[in-house]
Formats: C-alpha cells, sequence, structure tokens
C-alpha cells in the first residue's frame, strides 16, 4: 500500500533544500556563504526582541483569535489606510498567518477548485506553482522577457485565458527579477479581472523594497475601481525588520474568502499570542505601525 496522497507528491522547495545543505555543510565546519533565502545578515532589532520579552512577562502566552489577535488586526487596517489608502474591515477582511507561504497557500486553498487554470508569470517563485497543484489546480505559465523589463501587461494575460482560469498571480516588486510593475499596466490588469471575472492574487511582499524610488512608482491593483473584491493582497512583516524566524504575515481577502479561510484555518493551526503582540500592538503605541510590524 501506498501511504503517500497523490497530492503530497509535489516537488520541494529548491530554497529550503539548498539552506538544509548549507547548514549541514555549516555544521561539518564548512565556511559556507548561502544564496538560498533572502536574510539580512543582521539580527532583529532590539526594540522588537525587547517587546517580546515584555510579552512574554505579561503573560500573553494563550492563543488568540484564529484570524489573528484583533488589536493586530486592527494596527494592520490602520497601516493599509494611511499608506495604501485602502480601507479594510479587520473584523472581516484581514487574517494573520504564519508567514507568507501559508497567506498564499490558504488563500488558494480558499478559492482555488480541482481543474482551475491559475496564470503564473514566469520568471516566478518558487512555491506558487506546488501550492497551485497541492490545491488540485493546473499552473499556466506566462513568459515575460527580460528584454522587456520582465513587464506583464494585460494583453499577454488575455492570450493564455482559458475558459478555466480563475486566477491571476501579480507578484510586484517582483521576486526574483526586481521588476516592478508601471501604474498603466495594473489598471490595465485590473480591468481585464474585473471584464473576465478573475480573482487576482497580488503578492506585495516586498512594497517598501524599492531601490530607485524617485523613478519606481509601486501601485497597488486594489486601488482600481471595482477590483477590492476580487483581490487577495498578500503583505509581510518579517522581510523589513530582519524577522525571518518571527513569521508574521498577513492577507487582505473579501470576506467570504476571509471566512472560508479562517474556518480551515483553525483546523490546521492556533495562534500564539505573544510575538503578534510583540510587533504588532506595542509598536502601535509608539507610532511606528506599518509594513513591517503587521502586515
Amino acid at each position: 500500500m501506498n501511504f503517500i496522497a497523490e497530492r503530497a507528491k509535489v516537488n520541494p522547495s529548491a530554497t529550503v533544500g539548498i539552506m538544509d545543505q548549507v547548514k549541514k555543510l555549516q555544521r561539518a565546519g564548512e565556511d559556507v556563504i548561502s544564496m538560498s533565502a533572502g536574510e539580512p545578515d543582521f539580527v532583529t532589532p532590539e526594540h522588537i526582541r525587547a517587546y517580546a520579552k515584555q510579552a512574554l512577562d505579561e503573560g500573553y502566552t494563550f492563543y488568540s483569535d484564529t484570524p489573528g489577535l484583533m488589536e493586530l488586526r486592527e494596527a494592520i487596517a490602520e497601516k493599509l489606510q494611511r499608506d495604501n489608502d485602502i480601507e479594510a474591515d479587520p473584523e472581516d477582511e484581514i487574517v494573520v498567518t504564519v508567514g507568507g507561504k501559508e497567506a498564499i497557500y490558504s488563500a488558494m486553498m480558499a478559492t482555488i477548485n480541482p481543474g482551475d487554470d491559475v496564470i503564473v508569470p514566469d520568471p516566478y517563485w518558487v512555491s506558487y506553482v506546488p501550492c497551485i497543484e497541492l490545491c488540485g489546480g493546473h499552473p499556466v505559465y506566462l513568459p515575460l522577457k527580460e528584454s522587456e523589463g520582465f513587464r506583464i501587461s494585460a494583453s499577454q494575460v488575455e492570450r493564455v485565458l482559458t475558459t478555466r482560469t480563475k486566477m491571476l498571480i501579480l507578484n510586484s516588486p517582483n521576486n526574483p527579477t526586481g521588476s516592478v510593475a508601471a501604474r498603466s499596466d495594473i489598471g490595465a490588469l485590473a480591468d481585464l479581472a474585473k471584464q473576465k471575472r478573475l480573482l487576482v492574487l497580488s503578492d506585495e511582499l516586498y512594497e517598501r523594497i524599492l531601490f530607485e524610488r524617485k523613478t519606481l512608482q509601486y501601485c497597488v491593483i486594489c486601488w482600481h475601481e471595482g477590483t477590492f473584491h476580487r483581490c487577495q493582497r498578500i503583505l509581510k512583516s518579517n522581510s523589513h525588520d530582519r524577522m525571518a524566524t518571527w513569521l508574521l504575515d498577513s492577507a487582505q481577502k473579501h470576506r467570504d474568502t476571509r471566512y472560508c479561510n479562517s474556518q480551515s484555518s483553525s483546523h490546521r493551526r492556533m495562534h500564539f499570542r505573544s510575538t503578534r503582540r510583540s510587533i504588532g500592538i506595542t509598536r502601535r503605541k509608539n507610532g511606528q505601525v506599518h509594513q513591517g510590524n503587521g502586515s
């Protein structure tokens, strides 16, 4: 008897595989530089570590709400309103997750049915396709050209649409290419999503990592009329505050999707309160609520 489910037979993460190999070599005494996961070479800032210790001392060691501590979701809503000009209900439209991978996988699990097509711009982050396949979906690759700055346009997307297309993955700023989608292209993609009734998974983990802020304009697809409830935005904390082991991310979703996500999440994990409180709530009191402290 084969004890392994067919749906679990996906390729492992190449990034994680390299990380594991590097750690193995380092344990053996080898001097190895890891070129795998995007980790800065400095530790989590002292004030964040202090908040975590304070939370533990104050007894924040119990489970929180399944979609995340309410005070933290409120802080995330404040960040969305202030930084992105987006109004989101912390009660019904924000979920805190244990890392970006869970946010993306959960978003797909709540929306992708077996046989659904998901458009994946290529090059792409390593875990998109396995997440799609674990949900029974089918990845449809959209090749992007380096000579065009890895631009993604509505006309390109329209050429690969099928009768089964349900979702478009939009990752800007992009991992691994570093490209940033133009405001005009985002607007055209928003119009196409409305016209074709597509969901958009907008992966914005690197929204604050723009090295050419004078020439690059980060644009949120949810700004466009009629697309808010077609978008699932994935935001991240640890990429910006050197919190790779803290794994605090959030997803802003349509309330029906969030409800389904929360219901299924209640069977997969329960939130541990202290770290979410420490990097979300206490920093909020200091007027430091931004992408890096709870979204």
